[in-house]
């Protein structure tokens, strides 16, 4: 792969992941498809030429995450080996012999294996395209300002344009996604790619800090009209993690700090009346990750394929009516692929995060990229501790591929091509 072909590949990736999120977020079955294609274009541009060494970090996240994504395939298939239970019910009720599956939903794992590889191969091509960070970035933070711009409009107008429509949340920010929850992270991945550009420019002069501090400002403004308790709170961790890991100058942090709590006071009426039900809704999810907990209890080493189906049996005891996530990431990922499964894709994460780590100590571009994968990675992991937002496929995919922007800085840049003396170069044979 040349060099200018990777980052125009990420920006093709790029564009399928956000029109993805028009599918309620990638949740929808088109939008799912948009994801898996864009992985698709990372994984061929990858195996057609691997032009950049990757580090033993990187290959040792890449062995974990295949390994997830194996297991999650082999607990679709009806190999009759330690079946969920349900699945003797179903050999009962036909009158015949049934080959289970680990999974109580295999065509769900399935499907999560395909988003699983979907991450992997855009991951890799945006380690591919690192040396164009900035672009890359910048190219994000802008499109995800216009996207939470046209939910902004549509929050405001019930019927956006093109009679766009939202399907609950009334009254917060959430289009194109169907839970404010993730419309506010979302918005806080722009937020954050901006703000590292901004923090980092060499003066608050010209245009480009106009366009920086515009995007910021509408991020963060999207995120505010989310009403998001959670997601904000995530936000300002993630913005004061990465401000620590850029280390820029007083002057130059601080008129950003102040404009962010300027915003703040303005737009944040609706999340401070949210926080009078703060903990009632403390007490729900507390229940139900409890109850999550419990199931993921029950199968510690297989899972459950799928927690939607899985906890649905559990819930009429429960009594709190349909619940669709744990609310948890870890937990839910304990009860759908066992505990050897989500230790490895700690594993992988955890090498990702020291790769992104390394390229802080980096300067320039590489502190940047590496900065705004930390704290993105610090907004998704906070918020997923109570939601479930980078269980949306366009958020992770999102999240997957500014990760590989980060890890990327770290790797020793490809080798240049020899200069050939077919072509006259006057300095050949003068470099030792």
């Amino acid at each position: 792969m040349t060099r200018p072909l990777a980052p125009m590949l990420t920006i093709l990736v790029v564009a399928l992941v956000l029109v993805s999120g028009f599918g309620q977020g990638g949740e929808a079955l088109w939008g799912q498809g948009l994801v898996a294609i864009a992985g698709a274009v990372g994984c061929s541009a990858m195996a057609l030429s691997p032009r950049r060494s990757w580090s033993a970090a990187l290959r040792g996240a890449g062995l974990a995450w295949g390994l997830v994504i194996l297991w999650t395939v082999i607990q679709a298939l009806p190999l009759g080996i330690a079946a969920h239970p349900s699945w003797f019910g179903v050999a009962s009720l036909l009158g015949m012999p049934a080959a289970g599956s680990i999974a109580v939903d295999p065509q769900a794992s399935f499907d999560a294996a395909i988003r699983l590889a979907a991450y992997a191969g855009v991951f890799a091509l945006a380690v591919q395209a690192a040396p164009s960070s900035t672009l890359l970035l910048s190219a994000i933070a802008v499109a995800v300002a216009a996207v939470a711009s046209l939910g902004l409009a549509v929050d405001s107008q019930t019927v956006g344009p093109a009679g766009l429509m939202k399907v609950r949340h009334w009254g917060d920010a959430a289009f194109p996604f169907a839970n404010r929850n993730h419309y506010s992270v979302f918005a806080g991945i722009g937020a954050l790619a901006a703000l590292g550009q901004l923090v980092t420019a060499p003066s608050y002069r010209g245009w480009r800090t106009v366009i920086w501090l515009s995007v910021l400002l509408v991020c963060l403004g999207a995120a505010f009209a989310s009403h998001s308790r959670a997601g904000l709170a995530a936000l300002a961790v993630a913005s004061a993690a990465m401000i620590v890991c850029l280390n820029p100058r007083r002057r130059v942090w601080l008129p950003v700090v102040l404009a962010g709590l300027a915003l703040a006071g303005i737009l944040t009426a609706g999340t401070l009346a949210r926080l009078e039900t703060l903990d009632e809704a403390l007490a729900l999810r507390g229940s139900i990750i409890a109850a999550a907990a419990g199931l993921a209890t029950q199968y510690p080493w297989t899972g459950v394929g799928s927690f939607d189906l899985a906890f649905q049996a559990i819930a009429p005891a429960w009594n709190e009516g349909m619940v669709q996530s744990a609310h948890n990431i870890l937990i839910e990922s304990l009860a759908e692929r066992g505990w050897p499964s989500t230790l490895a894709a700690i594993v992988a994460i955890g090498l990702v995060l020291g790769q992104c780590a390394r390229s802080i100590a980096s300067s320039g571009n590489g502190k940047v990229a590496g900065a705004t994968a930390i704290g993105v990675a610090t907004l998704v992991l906070l918020h997923g501790m109570v939601d479930f937002s980078v269980y949306a496929p366009t958020i992770a995919a999102l999240v997957a591929i500014v990760l590989g922007l980060g890890a990327g800085q770290a790797l020793a840049p490809a080798p240049a091509p020899p200069i050939g003396l077919a072509r006259g170069n006057p300095f050949e044979g003068a470099r030792a």
